[in-house]
């Protein structure tokens, strides 16, 4: 099933990620589908995904780990995913995930 807007998906989390959260080889995250392919503006504590701006707590995360996207303008291919609490790591701070493993739907 093809994910769309919305749709809960899972995903291999990318691998600076691993140490902050202690997700093993191999886990799992779930985060909802923002947009396929879309056009992103990382502009220091915000993101600009499609035209709706997204805030990024920097303070809380950048001492933690270099963020792998910053400062980026442009198209991106794969998904961009939010995770359902403000303080997820998500898209906003790792850039859009190429593969979803599965899609659970609208939850």
């Amino acid at each position: 099933m093809e994910p769309k807007e919305g749709d809960l998906v899972s995903f291999v989390p990318p691998i600076n990620t691993r140490q902050l959260t202690g997700v093993d080889k191999g886990g799992r995250y779930m985060k909802r589908l923002l947009a396929k392919n879309p056009t992103v503006e990382y502009k220091g504590d915000k993101v600009v995904v499609n035209g709706i701006t997204l805030k990024r707590d920097l303070a809380r995360w950048e001492s933690k780990f270099k963020f792998a996207v910053d400062g980026y303008k442009g198209r991106m291919d794969g998904y961009f995913v939010l995770g359902d609490v403000i303080n997820s790591i998500d898209s906003r701070y790792f850039g859009t995930v190429k593969e979803v493993d599965k899609c659970i739907g609208i939850i």
